[in-house]
């Protein structure tokens, strides 16, 4: 049995013993305070973030009960506004001014095309009246003995085929029967007929006339024709 001072030398020692473990902890101690404090912060920071979070959370959903509680007519007038504001510019008539101002420059390109081809044709008949007046045209035709009456009869009755057809073409149909199917459709024959028709009038008066006027007769019958045709710009025709 041990006796008692083994037994309090024992004590010492572990007392001893507890002082120095007890002093080794002591950094242990300040260490763990240390971890508790950032632990302390980070859960702070964490808090703050969630608050955050709730506040923003509570922004949107005040703006999307301002979007639902906006009526709708409102909703619509700002849609049709933005509409408006940002809507694509057409390339129909939409009075637009660059939709003006190429309906103006096609008026006044068709517009100058018209005078251009009045003047035009003014010309040629101003040509062909002063041929028929220098060459006294219309009494060669009916008085003078030189005209070859054969050839001139059978010119006469092509010139007069030709002046049927085209009739026929440009006023019977269009204006009378209110057909507008190009002729090549509706009449295949008319235009090969004319123009053999009329090569066989211009050789008929051609050879009528040339004892007259001799190599001017294609010159003056060429001016003369041409005179006849563009006369018709300055008929009024039925629209």
């Amino acid at each position: 049995m041990p006796s008692v001072t083994q037994e309090f030398k024992g004590r010492a020692k572990l007392f001893k013993t507890l002082e120095q473990s007890r002093a080794h902890f002591i950094p242990l101690g300040s260490s763990s305070s240390a971890a508790g404090s950032d632990e302390e912060s980070f859960y702070q920071d964490e808090e703050e973030a969630t608050k955050n979070d709730n506040i923003t959370a509570r922004g949107g959903e005040g703006i999307a009960n301002a979007s639902r509680d906006t009526p709708v007519s409102g909703r619509a007038d700002s849609s049709r506004d933005m509409s408006l504001r940002y809507s694509r510019v057409t390339s129909g008539d939409g009075g637009s001014p660059a939709t003006e101002a190429e309906q103006s420059k096609r008026r006044r390109s068709q517009l100058a095309d018209r005078i251009s081809n009045k003047l035009h044709a003014f010309f040629w008949v101003v040509v062909g009246v002063a041929v028929v007046y220098r060459t006294d045209f219309v009494r060669v035709l009916v008085e003078d003995e030189r005209v070859d009456r054969l050839w001139f009869n059978i010119g006469l009755v092509c010139f007069s085929v030709n002046a049927v057809i085209l009739a026929y073409l440009t006023v019977w149909l269009p204006h009378v029967r209110g057909i507008r199917v190009s002729w090549n459709v509706y009449s295949p024959r008319a235009i090969p007929t004319a123009t053999v028709v009329g090569l066989i009038c211009a050789l008929a008066l051609n050879m009528s006339l040339w004892n007259v006027w001799g190599f001017l007769t294609p010159l003056i019958l060429f001016a003369v024709f041409i005179g006849c045709l563009f006369s018709l710009h300055f008929v009024p025709w039925p629209c």
